[in-house]
């Protein structure tokens, strides 16, 4: 039904508005075949979702390397479900890490079908590996705007980051999350033989916000249309 072309028909406004409302309203979406689904279910197995590296100079950080997954053009597409498991992947690739050392994670991430996200979360769960602390280093752009850094949150212990959205972002919405990781153990570890595992996930309005949009825009049909009458 969300999904109807108005196209070569002529529609009131309230009835628009109405399907707009409902659509709102309704459970997300069933994501296509070429895209992935993840929610904020850490309860359960993680979705099956990792990948080999793909190391390369940062170009935002020239002096260290970085892994990238998706590009400007072909970002990677995630729908958001509530009852799926966070996205997992294992890195490496990087070599020999001495203590402190930095390594980055560039991706680009695009908002697939189903309700708009609020804020996004990524936990390390190798131990000896945190986000680093400088802020430069860990921002998100959207749609290939400016870098934003306010809203982004550290746990204690810096193993999860949060990335807090100024608005909700919706569909096809792209995003560049950038993120500094540093090794905190001891010196030459064999990241090509240990991988480091990263968990991610979106989150979306309560579905009490959700119900409130859909009654606010069901109203104001309703307003149009007695109006209309």
């Amino acid at each position: 039904m969300c999904g109807y072309s108005f196209q070569g028909a002529r529609v009131p406004l309230y009835k628009y508005l109405l399907l707009i409302a409902l659509c709102v309203s309704a459970p997300a979406l069933s994501a296509s075949a070429d895209i992935f689904v993840i929610g904020p279910n850490t309860a359960i197995a993680p979705g099956a979702i990792s990948y080999d590296y793909n190391i390369t100079p940062d170009p935002y950080t020239p002096s260290e390397n970085a892994w990238f997954f998706g590009t400007p053009s072909l970002p990677v597409a995630i729908s958001y479900g509530g009852a799926a498991g966070v996205w997992q992947k294992q890195l490496s690739g990087a070599g020999l890490l001495d203590q402190d050392q930095e390594v980055n994670l560039l991706e680009y991430i695009k908002v697939g079908a189903g309700p708009v996200w609020t804020d996004w979360h990524e936990t390390v769960v190798t131990p000896d590996f945190i986000w680093g602390f400088d802020p430069d280093d860990t921002f998100y752009t959207i749609n290939g705007g400016a870098a934003q850094t306010a809203g982004i949150v550290f746990n204690a212990d810096h193993t999860q980051v949060t990335f807090n959205f100024s608005t909700p972002l919706p569909v096809d919405t792209v995003i560049l999350f950038h993120k500094e990781l540093q090794y905190m153990g001891i010196d030459n570890l064999d990241n090509d033989t240990t991988p480091v595992v990263v968990n991610e996930f979106a989150s979306v309005p309560e579905p009490g916000t959700l119900t409130f949009l859909g009654i606010g825009l069901a109203g104001l049909a309703f307003r149009f249309r007695r109006r209309a009458g």
